[in-house]
């Protein structure tokens, strides 16, 4: 600042030139650093999961796009993340953290708590998340599943030990619209639970301890599409007693269902599919109900199943 007279001249002073190279170089320096240990912390992640028995699906980015077999592991675009009879453990499951774009992730047959789960941050992009035969999973880790995966729209928990006391852990998970809970240890007293998750729309509680309650409930509170009840004790009174407008398809194979509960069927106006294998049903019955519902498909036999079920 000079002064001159009575006005005081302010003078502008420009840093040098080269001093708005060193902070631009400064700045792409840092911004490399970070790249190269973000870059080194999923390739490490992906290494360890690797020995433990990990197979990936990938999906193209710039970097594999732009350097093909030449990308260097840690700059791909894992999708999905998949572990199945390997002698994975929780310890190595921690490092599922460094891959934030993952939308899938199935666990099947491993001796993991889920106690990996406390050591995750947030992850919002994961969609599907599966750990299935997993003997070890329980109740205590429901809490730390909404916690870390809050955005899932599909969680299987099939042969796991769940019980009616962790299916409160669920509760926040607001968009899941299938949900897999067969062969669990559930019973009736999970239904004023489930009833309060409003997305869900396909629903497997096979292999459980449930009655008619269960099944009626479940109907008449959630808008299902599609409903799998097989090998419990539901009766004809479940189908009876229910009601719903959008269910298309149901599972009933190893149940009480007699030619009571299939005629019942016909009241259902979106049912398109019914599996009864192994049911209580006759011959007449079924073509009873294949005469006043004639586009619906009845399931009798295991080679008529298909792929209803994954659909």
């Amino acid at each position: 600042m000079r002064k001159t007279g009575q006005s005081i001249a302010i003078q502008r002073i420009t840093p040098p030139r080269r001093v708005w190279w060193l902070v631009t170089i400064g700045a792409i320096t840092l911004v490399a650093i970070a790249a190269g240990v973000y870059t080194e912390r999923r390739r490490d992640a992906r290494q360890q999961l690797t020995a433990a028995g990990a197979q990936f699906l990938i999906q193209p980015n710039w970097a594999s796009q732009a350097l093909g077999e030449f990308c260097p592991l840690g700059l791909e675009h894992i999708l999905h993340v998949g572990i199945s009879g390997s002698t994975a453990t929780d310890q190595a499951l921690r490092v599922l953290g460094r891959l934030p774009e993952t939308q899938g992730l199935a666990l099947r047959g491993l001796a993991v708590t889920g106690e990996f789960l406390l050591h995750v941050s947030p992850h919002r992009r994961l969609e599907a998340f599966e750990i299935i035969e997993c003997p070890m999973f329980d109740d205590r880790y429901l809490d730390e599943l909404s916690r870390v995966y809050p955005s899932l729209e599909i969680l299987s928990l099939h042969g796991t030990p769940i019980s009616d006391l962790g299916i409160g852990g669920l509760r926040r998970h607001e968009r899941l619209r299938s949900l897999d809970l067969s062969a669990t240890d559930i019973t009736d007293g999970a239904r004023e639970m489930i009833v309060q998750l409003p997305a869900v729309r396909d629903l497997n509680v096979s292999e459980n301890r449930i009655t008619d309650r269960f099944v009626v409930s479940v109907l008449d509170r959630l808008p299902l599409t599609k409903l799998i009840a097989g090998d419990t004790a539901i009766s004809d009174r479940a189908i009876l007693d229910a009601s719903s407008s959008t269910l298309r398809a149901i599972g009933l194979a190893g149940t009480r269902i007699t030619d009571e509960g299939l005629e019942a069927l016909a009241r259902f106006p979106a049912l398109k599919v019914v599996d009864v294998r192994r049911c209580g049903v006759t011959a007449s019955g079924i073509e009873a109900l294949a005469a006043r519902v004639p586009l619906l498909r009845i399931i009798t036999t295991d080679g008529e199943l298909g792929d209803w079920y994954f659909e």
